[in-house]
């Protein structure tokens, strides 16, 4: 599943691009990079280096790593002092479920009115179930990283705030456990 990493410090290096500094919240959580990782649905670049720091005490801070953004323009979604999830290689989605290729924001942006849990929100597109018109969000300015919206097809934006109806999860292991899986087993 995901780690848990404290981003401590965000660093813009001329030339080179953008940088973390992050933390396992679990001390001593060794962290490995697949082809792709993600962090909070953002891609890095595989790249991963412990930067030379000094516990108060004099040791070497072993749990401080360095990480760069595969797309320096998407710094502005991630802050300091946040807790983010390390997601390896996109763990699989179970069926039904399949990543999607294509954004859905636009359809989103079209059925949503003011007061949704949405409503000007920063989203991406993550998944889609292929079975009917449920759709996986990334959020990324809110308390939780995750909504599973039923898009209607709609349009023009639909009244009342309730529609289209919406799930939230706190994290990938939230959306794994409570949607991917349940999903799953009902699939089958």
């Amino acid at each position: 599943m995901a780690t848990k990493l404290k981003i401590e410090k965000i660093l813009s290096i001329a030339g080179q691009g953008q940088y973390l500094l992050v933390r396992p919240i679990i001390s001593g959580q060794e962290i490995t990079l697949t082809e792709k990782i993600y962090l909070d649905n953002i891609e890095l670049d595989q790249y991963l280096d412990a930067p030379r720091k000094l516990k108060e005490n004099g040791e070497l801070d072993l749990d401080l790593y360095s990480v760069k953004l595969k797309n320096d323009h998407e710094v502005f979604r991630l802050k300091e002092n946040t807790i983010v999830d390390l997601i390896p290689g996109k763990q699989p989605c179970l069926t039904p479920w399949h990543f999607a290729d294509k954004g859905l924001n636009n359809q989103l942006e079209k059925e949503i009115s003011r007061g949704h849990i949405l409503y000007g929100k920063d989203v991406t597109t993550v998944a889609r179930r292929q079975d009917n018109d449920d759709v996986l969000f990334a959020v990324f300015d809110s308390d939780f990283k995750y909504a599973r919206v039923h898009l209607t097809w709609s349009q023009s934006k639909l009244a009342g705030t309730d529609y289209p109806t919406t799930r939230t999860y706190k994290d990938w292991d939230d959306v794994y456990e409570n949607l991917f899986i349940p999903d799953n087993n009902d699939w089958e």
